[in-house]
């Protein structure tokens, strides 16, 4: 997976993968991409390169994301009142509607 921001690469992981049951914990320093790999996961964040597998389905078609979402959850040391900053009105109905369906 790869995430770019203003065309500057800020995460490239050649390859993760989580199994049933495992539990994960992502741990570093500030900056290091950890809550821009956890919204990549969330599909809250686009990615150029790389596909997205949740138990073996391709998840960035937009039929298969919604349904992905509504098994996941994340809980985050801080709200994320900033992301709701940095987004348009626009992108936030995108996101409330799409979990409507």
């Amino acid at each position: 997976m790869k995430v770019e921001r203003g065309g500057i690469s800020v995460l490239e992981i050649p390859l993760f993968s989580l199994n049933e049951g495992e539990t994960l914990a992502i741990l570093g320093p500030n900056g290091a991409g950890k809550t821009t790999f956890l919204l990549t996961l969330a599909r809250l964040l686009g990615y150029i390169q790389g596909k997205l597998l949740f138990k073996g389905e391709d998840i960035s078609l937009p039929e298969r994301t919604v349904p992905y979402r509504r098994r996941l959850a994340m809980v985050f040391q801080e709200p994320l009142l900033w992301l709701v900053q940095a987004c348009s009105l626009n992108h936030l109905l995108m996101f409330w509607f799409n979990l409507q369906d």
